[in-house]
């Protein structure tokens, strides 16, 4: 299942690996001939993929206050040299106390005062 489901995710971006919503609905139209249990089940799969590959692509930039849009923007480059990003959301997070937290997909880089203090108190 997971072959064809990241197989339907790669028909429904288009050649600049932008999502294209009439490729989706094209998928799920050409869908419908199959019986509802094995349409609902490649639907489900499809969807997760989909919402998978989407989120690969965005970068999660958490910090106790807003980040510059220049500061964001120089992030969002190094962090392309290992991981395709297209699109930062800042996320304020005063639980951090301080630094900042960057995650895209399984990648993360936490420099954060909280993870800090964390982890000194793990090592009494």
């Amino acid at each position: 299942m997971l072959k064809i489901s990241n197989k339907l995710v790669d028909m429904s971006l288009d050649k600049a690996g932008n999502l294209s919503e009439s490729r989706v609905v094209s998928i799920s139209n050409a869908l419908k001939s199959l019986g509802e249990v094995e349409r609902f089940t490649i639907l489900k799969a499809f969807y997760l993929a989909l919402v998978k590959r989407v989120q690969s692509r965005v970068m999660r930039l958490e910090s106790v206050l807003e980040v510059n849009a220049h500061i964001q923007e120089t992030l969002k480059k190094l962090i392309s040299k290992s991981r395709p990003v297209e699109k930062v959301v800042n996320v304020i997070n005063p639980n951090l106390l301080g630094g900042i937290r960057i995650k895209v997909d399984d990648l993360v880089f936490d420099t954060s005062l909280r993870t800090k203090i964390d982890g000194l108190e793990r090592r009494q």
